[in-house]
């Protein structure tokens, strides 16, 4: 089981989330409440050179950045009955806008898969092992405003799955994405630009995997839309066009932390898209 085979099981997973109500067709899906009192910005993305990056929408903008680039590694014990598989980058950067305030972020991506297929005897026979490979896909954040780590926020996007050798789900799988500070929690609901209720079928999972639709993340606290990120376009420039949402009536502070999370995730998508982090 390949680590692609994975991250396409995680992928998959996604397309499941139901979604809230309708939009602009070549848009995700955004909830009417959000799309009436929001803000729209698209994103501008400055030239990666040397580690760094450069993020803007609206009045926020990346003032400083780098990054650690995708670090992999495997191991496999003697008789290779057992084999784990891990990549791992972080980024870290400071977003600012028009006050004096600033959010300073540190993120890590990590990618594993463990798998333990037993000891083969020959004529099909294997003893001990178990079926499917185990695989994991966390990121997280952490979000501090002005240097206060007393007060972070924590940014956490996580999926895991059990997939057979075809790559095949064999769990149905995990996910969630909060971004929480305390007792506080808001909720990272996966969006499209189309309406899924159900399980696709294969039919419509392959469709979907050629021309994917556009995708994002709606940000919700207690059922009320704070705002929205398009990491990736339904048309050909993909994960190039990249669109914001941010509630207008929301707290200057709190915005700034929303951006701060939209900016980690547009980076990790923008990372994922150029040098996927898999395991060699």
């Amino acid at each position: 089981m390949t680590m692609n085979a994975f991250r396409l099981a995680v992928w998959l997973l996604g397309l499941l989330v139901a979604l809230p109500a309708t939009a602009a067709p070549k848009n995700i899906l955004l909830s009417d409440s959000l799309l009436a009192n929001a803000d729209k910005w698209d994103v501008k993305h400055g030239a990666y050179w040397m580690g760094k990056f450069h993020w803007s929408f609206g009045d926020y903008v990346v003032l400083s950045s780098k990054s650690s680039g995708t670090h992999s590694k495997t191991k496999t014990n003697l008789l290779e009955t057992k084999s784990e598989s891990r990549a791992a980058n972080t980024f870290e950067f400071v977003l600012g806008n028009k006050t004096m305030d600033s959010a300073f972020v540190h993120a890590t991506h990590e990618i594993t898969a463990r798998s333990n297929p037993g000891l083969k005897l020959g004529d099909g026979w294997t003893a001990g092992g178990e079926e499917g490979t185990h695989g994991a896909d966390l990121f997280t954040a952490s979000i501090t405003l002005n240097g206060d780590s007393t007060a972070a926020w924590a940014l956490s996007i996580g999926s895991t799955d059990v997939a057979n050798r075809e790559g095949d789900s064999m769990t149905g799988g995990t996910h969630s994405a909060t971004l929480k500070h305390g007792d506080r929690e808001i909720v990272l609901a996966s969006v499209f630009s189309e309406k899924i209720t159900k399980r696709p079928s294969i039919g419509s999972l392959f469709k979907m995997h050629i021309i994917p639709p556009a995708m994002g993340y709606e940000f919700a606290e207690e059922g009320h839309s704070l705002c929205a990120v398009e990491y990736s376009s339904s048309g050909l420039a993909g994960s190039a066009k990249n669109t914001v949402w941010m509630d207008r009536n929301a707290d200057s502070r709190l915005r700034l932390v929303l951006a701060a999370a939209i900016t980690a995730i547009l980076e990790l998508q923008s990372a994922v898209a150029q040098a996927p982090a898999e395991p060699e």
